[in-house]
Parts: structure tokens; C-alpha cells; sequence
């Protein structure tokens, strides 16, 4: 995985709208989560968010 600077916004806690985003995914999978399972950075919150979202696209196709 790419690595950004010190100080560049990625490597920041993630934002409220991902925290959003990445709780409602796992909510609509039926996922058990806990804060420990939040990614650390901005950028692996990204990438959490188009994973879960595609499982969210892919189960919809499915019914």
C-alpha cells in the first residue's frame, strides 16, 4: 500500500463521513463490529469503504 507523508491529510484519523459510511455498510452485511475494527488512517478507511460497498452492490444483485 502507498505510504503519503507525515503530515499528509491520509494518514489523519478518518472522517466522520467515513465512520458514516463504514457503519452503515456493516450494518446493512449484518457485520458484528467494534471500534477497534476502524481502520486507523484516512487512507485504509478509503479502501475499507469500496470493499464493503461492493459486498453491499454484490448482495443486492443476489435477491
Amino acid at each position: 500500500m502507498g505510504k503519503y507523508e507525515e503530515d499528509a491529510s491520509w494518514n489523519e484519523r478518518p472522517t466522520d463521513d467515513q465512520l458514516r459510511s463504514i457503519r452503515r455498510a456493516w450494518r446493512i452485511l449484518g457485520y458484528d463490529f467494534t471500534e477497534e475494527d476502524i481502520p486507523p488512517t484516512r487512507w485504509e478507511a478509503r479502501n475499507l469503504q469500496f470493499d464493503l460497498w461492493a459486498q453491499v452492490r454484490a448482495k443486492g444483485k443476489k435477491k
